[in-house]
């Protein structure tokens, strides 16, 4: 089904956050892609500051619809960390994105204040669901590591993000030894 004017948008402005930086486009920039004036750009989105929102809100839906349908008794550990990691594994197949949180922090202080704790609500709802996964499935005996589950997150999360930064530098190669190399660490 083709997205609407307004969920067009958003996605070009995801694209151009996770591409550029939430600075470096434009409202122009968005109209253009899509054939329309900047006013209509304007109707759906008055301020920047309000894109931006619509973007987070998309994102932290599709956040919650993965966390959904992970909960179903017939999914393994495994399969939910691939399904966490295919957050990371989706930005590498479109044009060597940086993911949403790292391309955000990076303009984390020009920001309008008011997004800024829901940037980082949906980071730590983040970082909380892949630290249950990781220590379910450790107390279930299917993943081993030293330390605590949360501390665990915190690393896999950082490390994913900077894979999507050394892919667009060094090729996907090195995105995928990473990724290997974190899944290795879990069922040693």
């Amino acid at each position: 089904m083709p997205l609407s004017t307004r969920e067009s948008i958003i996605a070009l402005a995801e694209n151009h956050i996770q591409q550029n930086g939430y600075n470096a486009f434009s409202y122009y920039d968005i109209a253009v892609q899509l054939g329309i004036k900047n006013a209509a750009v304007h109707y759906h989105f008055p301020k920047k500051k309000d894109l931006l929102k619509g973007v987070l809100d998309k994102s932290e839906q599709h956040f919650q619809n993965m966390v959904e349908l992970s909960k179903h008794n017939d999914i393994n550990y495994m399969d939910k960390l691939n399904r966490f990691l295919k957050i990371y594994d989706d930005n590498l197949n479109r044009q060597n994105r940086v993911c949403l949180m790292g391309a955000l922090a990076t303009d984390l202080f020009t920001l309008p204040d008011h997004l800024r704790p829901a940037l980082n609500q949906l980071v730590e709802a983040m970082k909380n669901w892949l630290t249950q996964i990781l220590e379910e499935a450790r107390n279930a005996g299917e993943f081993k590591f030293d330390g605590v589950a949360s501390d665990r997150a915190a690393l896999i999360c950082s490390s994913m993000a900077g894979a999507l930064q050394l892919a667009r530098v060094l090729g996907n190669k090195e995105y995928e030894v990473i990724k290997s190399q974190l899944i290795k660490d879990l069922i040693k």
